[in-house]
């Protein structure tokens, strides 16, 4: 498993494409009447398999999609998913992509990269951002030429839709329930001074310390999530453990299941001397509309023990929605809609055009211009001008003319 990282929240690039227009609500998109296509490729944390991209590339594209926004950056390279952008190609399919949010440059034959962006294939156009007086946004990827960030747009506070949700308590303090299982005697349930706590050491008081070589001392319950779509963990705990070996190894996994044996979805190692309590949350993909095995585990090395690990509160939450509402967000994710809705409405007047004729329309009909970059060195961009790549035109080759005086 990679990190594809999602930049910028999936409702508000939409609707930097395509908000409707002209109804005196929100905001308006580039293209009002751009059909969208939403499909799910990575965890809401931003986690996925190149794979399940590449997969979404083919559906799109064998489901009618013209213009593909890719929000999302990687640094592997993916045969696989080059392979199904030049599918898109073969089927006449724009993609659009994001540069990324690193502020690197990025070079031409470079072995390290941001991908898609650096896929060498001439249906991509790649996106930069630019702040609000038209310079280099602080956070965005760049090139110093033309041929691998192909174009930059407005990235930086971009208001556009969003949707939002609010937790709603799904179970109370679970430290209380006599649900939990232990693996040996080093977990215990139990009060210290002012607290009941779920500890590990068993005699946790802010002074005993745990034992050496633990590896699989687990402490684990099972919540009933069935009817429930989307479920997170909310935990507060104090945490005083080594920060190399040393660790409270948080898992879970779908049903009734004994993490001593069956493997677990790893969710965080928390370490650190942090010595207060602490609140922590964790999305709980798996166990939507099941049961949810939740364990914890310490493990420690025989070189320092601390005092170890104590939690006071675990309760399980499920998600509702709220109200569509607005909101403001920066990114080359941001930038990367602007182009797919100039894309869109490109091909919306001109339903003939081909992939590349909409790229050259966007690419030449943008403004040209030098800007004063990083490290006081100045680089060539193309600025995204709609109105330029709806009215460019290339002069017709050996024209013959003379001036009319």
């Amino acid at each position: 498993m990679i990190q594809w990282i999602i930049m910028g929240m999936v409702t508000h690039v939409a609707g930097i494409v395509a908000a409707e227009g002209n109804n005196g609500v929100g905001v308006s998109g580039i293209c009002w009447k751009a059909s969208i296509m939403a499909i799910k490729v990575l965890t809401d944390e931003g986690w996925g398999y190149s794979a399940d991209i590449t997969r979404g590339i083919y559906f799109a594209v064998d489901n009618g999609a013209k213009v593909i926004n890719m929000s999302l950056g990687g640094v592997v390279y993916d045969s696989s998913m080059f392979d199904a952008i030049r599918y898109a190609k073969s089927k006449n399919v724009l993609i659009v992509v994001a540069a990324g949010n690193s502020g690197q440059c990025l070079y031409s034959g470079s072995l390290s990269g941001i991908y898609p962006c650096m896929y060498y294939s001439d249906n991509i156009i790649c996106v930069g951002a630019l702040d609000q007086v038209g310079e280099f946004a602080s956070f965005t990827n760049y090139s110093k030429d033309e041929n691998v960030v192909h174009v930059y747009a407005p990235g930086v506070n971009i208001l556009s839709t969003i949707t939002s949700t609010t937790t709603v308590p799904l179970t109370g303090n679970l430290i209380e329930e006599k649900t939990w299982q232990k693996t040996d005697n080093n977990w215990a349930i139990h009060t210290t001074p002012g607290y009941t706590v779920a500890s590990n050491p068993a005699n946790f008081d802010f002074s005993a310390t745990y034992k050496p070589n633990l590896t699989n001392s687990y402490m684990y319950s099972v919540v009933d999530c069935r009817g429930y779509n989307k479920v997170m963990l909310q935990m507060e705990a104090y945490i005083d453990v080594e920060s190399n070996y040393d660790g409270l190894y948080i898992s879970y996994t779908k049903g009734e299941h004994n993490p001593s044996v069956d493997q677990f979805v790893s969710l965080a190692k928390e370490v650190g001397r942090k010595n207060e309590f602490k609140e922590y949350n964790y999305l709980l993909q798996y166990c939507s509309n099941s049961l949810c095995t939740i364990a914890y585990m310490l493990m420690s090395d025989g070189l320092i023990q601390y005092t170890g690990v104590a939690l006071k509160d675990i309760r399980i939450y499920y998600f509702v929605p709220l109200d569509d509402k607005y909101g403001i967000h920066m990114g080359t994710s941001m930038a990367t809609s602007h182009v797919t809705g100039t894309a869109a409405l490109v091909w919306a007047i001109n339903p003939e055009y081909s992939y590349a004729k909409v790229r050259e329309k966007i690419l030449n009909g943008a403004k040209r211009q030098i800007i004063n970059g990083y490290g006081n060195s100045s680089y060539p961009v193309r600025k995204l001008d709609v109105w330029g790549a709806l009215t460019h035109l290339i002069a017709p080759a050996n024209l013959r003319y003379k001036k009319i005086k």
